[in-house]
Order: C-alpha cells, then sequence, then structure tokens
C-alpha cells in the first residue's frame, strides 16, 4: 500500500502549529525567515493568516528545494541515476511536476523497498510497472502541498548563515531544526545516491547547540519562534506540547500568549461500558472471545489501566479480549517499520500495547499468549503486513534486565540499557519476540490455566492505574 505520510507530514503537529499561531502575533512581523522548512508547514500556516507577511523559506534537501521549485515557478535543475536511471526515459517530454512526483516516488521506494530480500524487489516491481500512476498521484500531493505556500524567497543552505542573515535584517526567525544528528543524511542517503544535482553546502549540525543559537537569536533583538526538543534552563517557553509517546515540543519566543497541549492518555479514548475481569470467577472451561475494534475502545483501556507513568499512542489495530462476559483487556498493533532483532521489516507485527483490566492471577500473561494467536493475526496480515506474520515483537523498559510477564511465553531478541536520550527512567529496554501459536484461542486459555494461573488477589499492588477504574460496568 502507498502511504506518504512519512514523506508529507512536517516535523511540526498540526495542534502545535495552532498553538504557535494563538501564541505570537505574526501580523506585527513584516518578514520572517524560516530555518529548515521542510515541507513548509511553518510558511503555509503563517502565511494563510498573515497574507503581507514576507516569508523565505529555508533548507538543503533536494525534496524541499524541487517544492520550492514548484512554489517559485523556478524549478531545481535534477537528472536521475543509479537504481532510478530508468525514469529520465519514462519522464521524457514530460513536465517538472511530474519530475518532482517521480523524485518523491524514488523517495519512497528507498526508503522502503530498497532492500536485497525478494519482497523487496516484488514491491519494487509493483511500483514501477504502475510508474505513471503513482508519479500522477505524488504529483498531486505536492501540488496540494504547495498550494498553501507562499514564498518571497528560498535559500539552499546551512539554516544558520539563513537565521543570520535575519539578524543582520531585523526581520523575524522562525526555526525547527532537526532533533536529532545526521537524521537529514540518512533519511535522502539513497534519493542523494541515484540523482544527480548540485546539492548545497552546509556544515553539520549539533541538536545539542540549540540552547546557544536561541540565546544568540534572543541578544539579537528580533523576534523569534523556536521549536526544540527540550526544556532550555532561562529559555523564554511560549508553548509547551506533547501528544502520547510521540516526543514533546517546546516552543520559545520573545513575547506572546502562553500555551500548552499535554494530551497524555487520560484525554483520550471513547468511554464504553463494561465489567472488568474477576478472576474469581474464571475456571478451565471459561470461553475466550476476541473482537476487532476502533482505535478509541482500547485507547479508553489504556486510559484507566495503565500505570500513569506510562505514555502511550493509539494504533491502526485493536482488540478487546473477553472471558465470558469480563473484559480481560486489550490488544494494540502497528505495523513494522524497521528490522528488530533477526525480524526484518515485514516480517513480524509490533505489539504496541497489551493491557489488562486486573493486576491479578497473572491475566497479563494470557493477553500477551492471545496476541500470538492465529485468529488474531490473520487479521494482522490482511490489515498491516499483507504477508504472513513470522513472529509477534514488542518493546519492554523496565528496571530489571527480563520482565517477568513475557517470561517463558516469548523471546528475547535483543536487551540494552537506554542511551541519556530515554526519558522514561528505565535502566533496560528489552525486545521480545514470539512465533505465532497455532492453537485455537480456547487450546492458548487452557494453556495458561494449566501453566501460569495464579489467584493471588491478596497480593500487594503498589503502582496506580492512569485515572480510578470502574468497579462495575459504567
Amino acid at each position: 500500500m502507498f502511504k506518504t505520510n512519512e514523506i508529507f507530514n512536517g516535523s511540526i503537529p498540526p495542534v502545535c502549529l495552532a498553538q504557535i499561531l494563538r501564541s505570537i502575533d505574526f501580523s506585527t512581523w513584516p518578514e520572517a525567515y524560516v530555518g529548515c522548512s521542510g515541507m513548509f508547514s511553518f510558511e503555509s500556516a503563517i502565511g494563510r493568516a498573515n497574507p503581507a507577511i514576507r516569508l523565505h523559506g529555508n533548507d538543503v534537501s533536494i525534496l524541499s528545494g524541487a517544492l520550492a521549485g514548484l512554489v517559485r515557478g523556478e524549478p531545481l535543475p535534477f537528472t536521475f541515476k543509479g537504481k532510478l536511471a530508468g525514469y529520465e526515459e519514462r519522464l521524457a517530454g514530460k513536465g517538472y511536476a511530474d519530475r518532482v512526483g517521480a523524485l518523491i516516488l524514488g523517495l519512497f521506494l528507498g526508503r522502503m523497498f530498497n532492500g536485497p530480500s525478494r519482497y523487496a524487489e516484488r514491491h519494487w516491481a509493483y511500483y514501477e510497472n504502475r510508474f505513471d500512476d503513482y508519479v500522477a498521484l505524488c504529483r498531486a500531493k505536492a501540488a496540494a502541498l504547495v498550494a498553501g505556500v507562499r514564498l518571497d524567497s528560498y535559500y539552499a543552505g546551512d539554516f544558520r548563515d539563513h537565521l543570520d542573515k535575519a539578524m543582520e535584517t531585523g526581520a523575524g526567525i522562525v526555526v525547527s531544526a532537526p532533533f536529532i544528528e545526521g537524521w537529514y543524511e540518512s533519511w535522502y542517503r539513497f534519493i542523494n545516491e541515484n540523482v544527480e544535482w548540485t546539492p548545497p553546502t552546509y556544515r553539520m549540525w549539533d541538536p545539542d547547540d540549540f540552547p546557544e543559537l536561541i540565546d544568540k537569536i534572543d541578544a539579537s533583538g528580533v523576534p523569534y519562534v523556536a521549536a526544540y526538543k527540550d526544556r532550555i534552563e532561562n529559555g523564554k517557553l511560549l508553548a509547551y506540547h506533547r501528544l502520547g509517546m510521540k516526543p514533546p515540543f517546546y516552543v520559545y519566543g520573545r513575547a506572546g500568549k502562553a500555551s500548552t497541549v499535554d494530551r497524555n492518555s487520560t484525554e483520550r479514548g471513547t468511554p464504553f461500558a463494561f465489567k472488568a475481569v474477576d478472576i474469581g470467577r474464571l475456571g478451565p472451561g471459561t470461553k475466550v472471545e476476541i473482537a476487532r475494534v476502533k482505535a478509541g475502545y482500547a485507547d479508553y483501556i489504556k486510559s484507566l489501566y495503565l500505570q500513569e507513568t506510562i505514555a502511550w499512542t493509539s494504533a491502526p489495530l485493536n482488540f478487546l479480549i473477553y472471558l465470558d462476559d469480563m473484559l480481560a483487556g486489550i490488544l494494540s498493533f502497528s505495523p513494522p517499520k524497521s528490522n528488530i532483532g533477526p525480524y526484518k521489516k515485514g516480517e513480524y507485527v509490533y505489539l504496541l500495547s497489551d493491557t489488562a483490566t486486573t493486576r491479578f492471577g497473572r491475566i497479563s500473561k494470557l493477553i500477551a499468549m492471545l496476541a500470538t494467536s492465529e485468529l488474531v493475526l490473520h487479521t494482522a496480515q490482511k490489515r498491516l503486513t499483507h504477508r504472513p506474520v513470522q513472529a509477534v515483537v514488542t518493546t519492554v523498559r523496565s528496571n530489571n534486565p527480563v520482565s517477568m510477564k513475557y517470561r517463558g511465553i516469548y523471546e528475547v531478541i535483543g536487551r540494552k540499557e537506554p542511551g541519556p536520550e530515554e526519558r522514561s527512567g528505565s535502566k533496560f529496554i528489552v525486545n521480545y519476540a514470539s512465533a505465532p501459536r497455532t492453537a485455537d484461542v480456547q487450546a492458548i486459555y487452557a494453556e495458561w490455566w494449566k501453566r501460569h494461573f495464579k489467584d493471588d488477589r491478596t497480593r500487594k499492588v503498589t503502582t496506580s492505574y492512569a485515572k480510578s477504574a470502574p468497579d462495575a460496568a459504567a
């Protein structure tokens, strides 16, 4: 399935952009220099709300340059080579917008299907056989994106030089530089190796230098807004944005109205009536039922039963698990995004959440086992992988090297100590995997009942839920 979300989504979430527009009165700015335009999210949002402001974009990527060429009517010269050399013949006689569409298609294929596997080869061939159709699709997406963008100028070069010019002229500054060192070089490696163009010169960027850059901008006296990944000591914080497990954004500026969006698990979900599982009512003949549901219902259970220290996000595939008429928990899956342990992307499904509605009876172990059932994975194959699922993979952050929840039912496929960027406070990050279970859900339950069930209702529980869970149907 062709998805361009990763390519076309800007680095700043739309809600955070709305916060910035509420916080800063851009109508008082005659012009603004944007550092690292990317997909021109800032230019689009600010320009639509303030038609008089002059906007000066900037980036070093070929995609940003190509899109700027569409906006300004100044095509960026580039030709395809290497693995994409055949594009030139297929684009003969076509216009610049089609070349931009082909560039986007090449970027997508290079990121998704440039591996040596038969799976990658088949998918690459599929898209190339439908080249004209997908180029037209990418061209239309690019046209829709730049339709709302105004650029009075565009500078292809180091964003710090671009911002220096703004400070010299007294213009406003909008900046959101990459949060990860080397991100650009990794993201565009394939396309830069297979497209002939004249890349701009720039200096390597260390995100840890951002506070120093903000101090320099602030000392210049120009109006500014800057988005960063961390809190800056003594920084002039205007807005804070956090949504689930996604990275937070700290927005700094000289003056404006404060704005906060802090949406963790407790603010989302679709409430519904249910009875939480009572392990005292379970027996060897308890009936297991698994129902696929929309994300909102699973999110509601996460908001009630996950520990308050855990940040989470919605998932594209979700199930409710019932034991007789009692809700035992939920499963949330996402498609694979990278190779993990021995499994390549496309060979596994990622278990984002397997939340139980009780801390007793080792119900959480049953939920994790049912995540590997044929009933669940058949749907995951149709919805997420489009090929047979070889494993269910999940990640645990813990202060212990082994998770008792997965011990004996999943295998450890990776373990590391978290780096300085890890914010959970955990001592270990452990990846677990399990092959699909061929037994039906009743047989899986029977195995769990025999090997793992324990009536431990007298055990003291020290962790807290995000919210007070209902005692009965709500």
